[in-house]
């Protein structure tokens, strides 16, 4: 049998068959056994936000059904909770004396005076819906007794009256779920056919207990809360006349608070709905309401339309009561007719995919042929390689011989024309470096000879600003000693005083000849940096302080230690340590000072601020082991080592 047609098959009523159902006595207080059959969850809103008591621990707490039997004494043992049938008499219908569901508690919950203990058979529906085992083999006499009777749990028995188990709405409705089948039937259906228009209007002010008179009068397992109504509290059959619903209380609901004793007449619907309210589109299946319902964990969806109105209420078993036989079956009937044209093609596939393979084993006895040939002719061609494979191995080998003898002769040709460029570039070097000593010397001698010429005149300045001080000094004390002894000089010489504002000019004299002196002190060092620098014809190896070089250096690039379109200067972090004398050619050795600081200034110039450049200076002992020395060489003497180190931001 298809997959598809498992809907039409009894498996499917026998997996739908709950033969161990909860029962109770008829003297059993409602509220004790309201726990099990409502499935308390205490993740509802109130119960998370007040401190309600822990609820106690039942069998049966994970019960799915939504209903209880309700049997005599003598058909079950003593335990209530957890019952276990006579293992004598099998139990019968007869000793079944009713049905207990959510919707029968809220029907005694609602007639009855709040604080009211009642029991099992003051709630129970004494009215059962029972098929024998014969009239439950598929689902369509189930759908059709539900047409007539409205959705209730059925009991099914054999042709001799004992009970065999009952079939719950939820059960049907699970089983719909876990079929391929059962899928894509409630995926065939959307909501519009099946979803109840029918409204019960409820305010968020009203309580529970006004809510479940609501359900009672209109014989409804749910409510719509509103913010407010201007219509009649009363059933409303046309959904499109109000507003949309903020939440949904069901008779689940209700029954859930009443069970742990709480007062429904002071507790307010906006304490139990839901935030935000479940929905979902009318354009969607029966199969994604069901998935949502599960998602959202709740009994009840709001149906609204493309445009967001609300068009009605659908819920996880009412929708049962209007399936139609004959529509069921014509559906199935298309499911089997689609999945008899995909076997059809999967037959034709097949067909052509045998013929594939026939032809494939053809060609691979072909191949087998054709490969056996080919080995033949292989091993004739290998014996005849052989001879010829000797042969070459001879020739190889006085070949390799000859080779040799020739790789020795080309490595000392080799040996030599390096040899000759190293000579060449060790020549190529020297003569770069004389060149760089001509021009380094010439531009050395024009240096120093305008450095000369700068120094001459700034001395003259320099050396006179100090006179100037003094003179000046002199003339402001004068000044003052006559406005001391004729306080009351002649009108013309208070308008001269005026006009060349003596107060401040006297202030501004000293600072002038300040910062003359400070620009002309700057000039001589600048003169007497260049004049160091400078020293590029001196050949000769002379005793020096590295530190002078260095400052002189600093000196020369104190222009580009500037900063420039609005970034900060260069700062220069110099780290001094004791150093002694060194004999060397200070020439080069500020030569060389300028190209590494060349060369971080340059690095420095793409880089982010800070910009740093660290100097430090420090003398070490070196273990004379460590140097290398030539055969001529008259021992080994102390000489100074120079490091770079690029740290990411430059050069230090």
């Amino acid at each position: 049998m298809s997959n598809q047609t498992s809907l039409i098959n009894p498996t499917f009523l026998k997996s739908a068959l709950d033969r161990h159902p909860q029962f109770v006595t008829p003297n059993i207080s409602v509220r004790e056994i309201s726990e099990e059959i409502s499935h308390l969850n205490a993740s509802c809103p109130l119960f998370a936000s007040k401190n309600y008591p822990e609820l106690p621990d039942y069998p049966g707490a994970n019960m799915a059904s939504g209903y209880m039997l309700v049997v005599s004494e003598s058909a079950i043992s003593a335990d209530a909770y957890n019952p276990t049938l006579n293992t004598e008499n099998m139990l019968k219908i007869s000793d079944i004396l009713g049905i207990v569901t959510v919707p029968d508690i809220l029907q005694a919950i609602a007639e009855k005076k709040p604080g009211t203990n009642f029991t099992v058979v003051d709630v129970m529906n004494p009215n059962l819906l029972t098929l024998y085992q014969a009239q439950a083999e598929d689902i369509f006499s189930i759908a059709n007794l539900w047409r007539q009777s409205g959705i209730y749990p059925i009991l099914v028995s054999d042709t001799s009256g004992f009970f065999l188990g009952a079939i719950a709405p939820s059960k049907i409705v699970q089983q719909l779920e876990s079929l391929e089948s059962g899928e894509n039937w409630l995926k065939w259906h959307s909501l519009k056919n099946v979803l109840n228009q029918k409204v019960i209007p409820a305010l968020l002010s009203d309580s529970l207990a006004k809510i479940a008179q609501l359900m009672r009068q209109n014989q409804g397992s749910y409510v719509l809360i509103f913010e407010e109504l201007n219509a009649q509290r009363e059933a409303i059959a046309q959904p499109e006349h109000i507003p949309t619903p903020l939440g949904i209380v069901t008779d689940q609901d209700i029954v859930n608070y009443w069970a742990i004793g709480l007062d429904l007449s002071t507790i307010k619907a906006k304490s139990v709905i839901d935030h935000p309210l479940p929905a979902i589109g009318v354009a969607a299946s029966l199969w994604s309401a069901q998935k949502s319902m599960g998602q959202w964990q709740t009994s009840a969806l709001v149906v609204s339309s493309d445009q967001g109105e609300f068009m009605g209420v659908i819920d996880r078993t009412s929708w049962l009561k209007t399936l139609d036989p004959a529509e069921m079956y014509q559906t199935i009937a298309q499911l089997q007719q689609n999945l008899e044209s995909k076997t059809e093609a999967v037959n034709r596939k097949n067909t052509e995919l045998q013929a594939e393979i026939a032809k494939r084993r053809k060609a691979e006895t072909t191949l087998e042929t054709i490969q056996k040939n080919l080995e033949s002719y292989v091993a004739e061609c290998t014996a005849d390689l052989k001879v010829v494979n000797e042969q070459l191995k001879k020739e190889i080998l006085h070949q390799q011989e000859v080779e040799t003898a020739l790789r020795k002769s080309e490595a000392q040709s080799r040996e030599q024309a390096r040899q000759l460029e190293i000579a060449i570039e060790k020549l190529q070097k020297t003569q770069a470096k004389l060149i760089q000593m001509e021009k380094m010397s010439g531009l050395g001698q024009l240096v120093a000879g305008i450095a000369h010429e700068i120094n001459n005149p700034i001395n003259f300045i320099y050396g006179n600003i100090t006179h100037a001080s003094t003179y000046i000094t002199d003339l402001l004390k004068l000044l003052n000693i006559y406005q001391n002894t004729y306080p009351n000089p002649s009108q013309e010489i208070e308008q001269i005083i005026e006009e060349i504002e003596l107060d401040f000019l006297a202030n501004d004299l000293h600072k002038i000849l300040h910062s003359m002196q400070a620009g002309a002190e700057r000039i001589r060092q600048i003169v007497q940096s260049l004049r160091n620098f400078s020293r590029l014809d001196e050949a000769a190896i002379k005793e020096v302080d590295l530190h002078e070089g260095l400052e002189s250096t600093l000196m020369i690039l104190q222009h580009r230690l500037k900063g420039k379109l609005g970034k900060p200067n260069i700062e220069v972090y110099k780290d001094y340590g004791n150093l002694p004398k060194v004999e060397c050619y200070p020439s080069l050795l500020n030569q060389v000072f300028m190209n590494l600081l060349n060369n971080a200034l340059d690095a420095l110039e793409n880089k982010e601020p800070p910009q740093l450049i660290t100097i430090k200076t420090r003398a070490f002992t070196v273990d004379n082991s460590q140097l290398e020395t030539t055969e001529d060489s008259e021992g080994v003497k102390n000489y100074v080592r120079i490091s770079i180190i690029d740290n990411g931001r430059g050069i230090e």
